[in-house]
């Protein structure tokens, strides 16, 4: 836990003003001591204590003695991110001062209940609501800019709804599709995958010569030929009955 010990000094000028002395920053704040000091006159003091968001209350008031130091504190005082102590005295002006000195000590490492800007690479001055942190490369610092749009302004050079399709993509060509196509690279000069039409991908794969008649053998048990301009070509997933092979 890294701790970073801390004294404040703080004038008061104006008489039964409770004047905040110490405005705790980080979740764990402990203030050990606060004292209060005034050459001149005897006075009477208030220590108070204002939770974040919420009202003062008033702790304890002393009788100080003039050219002394009163504590005001009993004890260690906790603080949370956001609390508040407050001091007045009741025999003071603008020419006739008081001053509270505030020890304490603030847990720098515990980020819960602090602000960002607690961090040491985090720059938050000039910040303005709607800004965002942007690292800058120069300062070594995360820093406040003004947010744009959003994270994506346009798409396929369209604003607002877009409805992308499958010719929206780069390496596609099918403008103008037809039912029950599929898409086939076609290479030089094109280069784009292009829709044709599924059965004359299935004739161009299994056609033998010129011929693209598939014949199925009337769905009987006979060989399923695929017609060619010189010979027939059997398919080796179908059984030949002109020319079986011999029982195993």
């Amino acid at each position: 836990m890294a701790n970073t010990y801390k004294v404040s000094i703080t004038t008061l000028s104006t008489a039964n003003n409770p004047t905040p002395v110490i405005t705790a920053s980080a979740s764990t704040t402990l203030v050990k001591s606060v004292s209060f000091s005034h050459d001149d006159h005897n006075t009477s003091v208030t220590m108070g204590i204002t939770k974040a968001a919420g009202s003062r209350i008033d702790l304890l008031t002393k009788t100080h003695t003039a050219n002394e130091m009163t504590q005001l504190n009993n004890d260690v005082i906790a603080l949370e991110a956001g609390d508040i102590i407050t001091v007045a005295s009741d025999h003071i002006s603008a020419s006739d001062f008081g001053y509270v000195t505030v020890i304490y000590v603030e847990d720098t490492t515990a980020l819960a209940g602090q602000a960002i800007s607690v961090l040491t690479d985090v720059d938050t001055s000039g910040v303005v609501g709607g800004d965002t942190l942007v690292y800058n490369s120069s300062s070594g610092n995360w820093e406040p800019v003004a947010a744009g749009g959003g994270a994506v302004d346009s798409v396929n050079g369209q604003t607002g709804v877009v409805v992308l399709d499958m010719d929206d993509i780069n390496d596609v060509n099918a403008p103008t599709p037809a039912a029950n196509d599929v898409l086939k690279w076609t290479g030089n000069p094109i280069n784009a995958w292009t829709p044709v039409d599924w059965l004359g991908v299935m004739y161009a794969e299994f056609k033998q010569g010129g011929s693209t008649t598939v014949t199925n053998g009337g769905l009987t048990d006979s060989s399923l030929t695929l017609t060619s301009a010189s010979r027939p070509r059997k398919s080796p997933f179908c059984r030949d009955t002109q020319n079986p092979s011999p029982a195993s």
